[in-house]
């Protein structure tokens, strides 16, 4: 059973305020009820485009820590 929060979109499509809103619109009219399940919200990332770039920054840290 997987039973999450939320559901996260990142990437640069994520930053469409639009985008999210209708997929939470289509997500709530196919979700059919089973307990113990219930519906999930779907949210933009926190970080959106950048989250890749993060992640890039965070691998060069830790490696050059890790090199001295």
């Amino acid at each position: 059973m997987f039973d999450p929060e939320k559901f996260a979109i990142g990437g640069g499509i994520s930053a469409q305020p639009l985008l999210i809103e209708k997929i939470n619109e289509q997500y709530k009219k196919l979700f059919i009820p089973v307990f113990p399940l219930r519906p999930v919200e779907v949210v933009a990332c926190e970080f959106r485009n950048d989250a890749n770039l993060i992640g890039a920054y965070y691998q060069l840290q830790t490696k050059m820590v890790s090199a001295c």
